[in-house]
Parts: C-alpha cells; structure tokens; sequence
C-alpha cells in the first residue's frame, strides 16, 4: 500500500458557519458540544416567540451533531431538515442572508492564506525539534470558525474546530498547532 504522506487541510465549511448564523440570527439557545461562542462579525439577532426559540434550539442541537458527524453535510442538511419545520422555516428565512455571510467569510479566508500558509512552516519547525518527520500516514483537518473568541475543539483524533481569531494571531496558533503535531509523533 502507498504511503499519502502527512496532510494539513483548512476548510471553512459552509453548512457548519450556516448553521452558526442561524443560531446567532435565530438568537436560539441550544445545547451543543462544543458549546462555540458567537460569531464574529456579530450576527444581528431577532427573537423569536419563546415556544419557537425553544423547539428551533432543540432542533439546532442535533442538526448540530449530525453536522460535525457527516463529512458530506449537505446531505445531512437536506435530510435532517425535512423532518424538523421550526428549524427549517428559519434556515429557509435566513438562507440568502447566511450564505453572503458565509462567501465573505471564505473569501477572507482565501486572501489570507494566499502564499506560504504557516502550517508548513510549523510542521517544519516541529519535525526539527523532534529530529525525525512526521508519521508517514499523518492527517488533520482544521475547521476554521469565524467565532468571537480564540479557541479550538477537537472533535475527534484528527479533526479540531479553531476560530479564526486563534489561526490569526501567529504565535499563539503556532504554539498550539505544534503542541498538536507533537502529540501525534
């Protein structure tokens, strides 16, 4: 079997900031894990009655987990969406509004990681002060989360949640993505 070699990938999924804005402009409350702060740029929120924002949050939760779970989350959108009205009647208010929120946020991104993305140079430095390369097999996916506050999450052994305010700033991102690396030699 031929080795891959070890992978970094950033993304910005789109179903998954979607959902935040739903949750923000919904102003719904849910339980989720992780519990993510607010996105940033701020959402202007709009309540509404109490029986709805309880039903829709509930809704939200599991959409939420089933989100994280599903690699292919349209599919899960579409699906799950179908049997929940309350949560669907406001993705549907909120699509056209979600989805420009969502397209400047990934151009942002874009711009940003235009050149030499630092994740190399990362890997570079970790692989030197390890003296030896990464596992021949590694892999990570980064899920970049335009949130309010630095943060990450790991969702499983190769996948994290990071808000943008974290991958931003150089060396707090550095030293939290080799304390990652080093973890996996």
């Amino acid at each position: 079997m031929e080795s891959i070699g070890w992978q970094i990938r950033v993304d910005m999924p789109q179903a998954l900031v979607e959902a935040l804005y739903v949750r923000d402009a919904a102003v719904l409350r849910p339980r989720s894990v992780p519990d993510l702060p607010a996105l940033l740029p701020h959402v202007n929120g709009q309540t509404a009655s109490d029986v709805l924002t309880r039903l829709a949050s509930e809704q939200w939760s599991t959409w939420w987990e089933l989100l994280l779970r599903e690699p292919t989350h349209a599919v899960v959108e579409d699906r799950f969406l179908t049997t929940v009205p309350e949560l669907r009647g406001l993705v549907a208010g909120l699509h056209g509004d979600a989805r420009r929120y969502v397209d400047a946020r990934k151009r942002e991104l874009a711009r940003r990681r235009m050149g030499s993305p630092l994740e190399g140079r990362i890997v570079d430095q970790v692989e030197r002060r390890q003296r030896r390369g990464l596992p021949a097999d590694f892999r990570l996916q980064l899920l970049e989360m335009p949130l309010s506050q630095p943060g990450s999450w790991r969702l499983d052994q190769d996948t994290y949640l990071v808000s943008t305010m974290l991958c931003t700033d150089e060396a707090p991102y550095s030293s939290w993505l080799a304390d990652v690396l080093t973890s996996k030699f």
